[in-house]
């Protein structure tokens, strides 16, 4: 999609480009202490530099439905439609935690089962000799 946002910009001589996501890339925003702080300025320059545009921003649908009600006087957005994006927002970050999650979940049986030169399983046993069993195929 990165590639097709610059594609069009220069195509069509764009010059401003308010890119509204909700996606969560970790490769596209700045990260500190666990909160994100904004775009990397590496995809501002790379987008601006190619498509020679003089602006770029990247915000989520509720910080543009927040700006929107701030500087368009013709537009009426309730607060209870703020609302209702920011807790489908937060239902989708959730999500994205989750996929994460269960990803890296993912990565640790595979690197357990490659570790182990294509076992699916590794068996070990307990201080008082019982043995367990740990299936990392699934």
């Amino acid at each position: 999609m990165w590639k097709e946002i610059i594609e069009k910009s220069k195509s069509d001589d764009i010059k401003d480009v308010i890119f509204v996501c909700d996606d969560q890339k970790e490769d596209w925003y700045f990260e500190l202490s666990g909160r994100k702080h904004g775009v990397l300025e590496s995809l501002t320059t790379e987008i601006c530099r190619e498509a020679n545009l003089k602006s770029f921003k990247l915000i989520t649908q509720l910080t543009f439905l927040h700006e929107a009600k701030s500087y368009l006087n013709n537009i009426n957005i309730r607060d209870s439609s703020l609302k209702e994006v920011e807790e489908l927002s937060q239902v989708v970050r959730n999500e994205f935690i989750e996929v994460k999650k269960r990803k890296r979940r993912s990565q640790i049986k595979e690197f357990y089962f490659n570790s182990l030169g294509g076992l699916g399983e590794t068996h070990y046993s307990s201080g008082d000799n019982i043995n367990s069993h740990a299936d990392f195929s699934k």
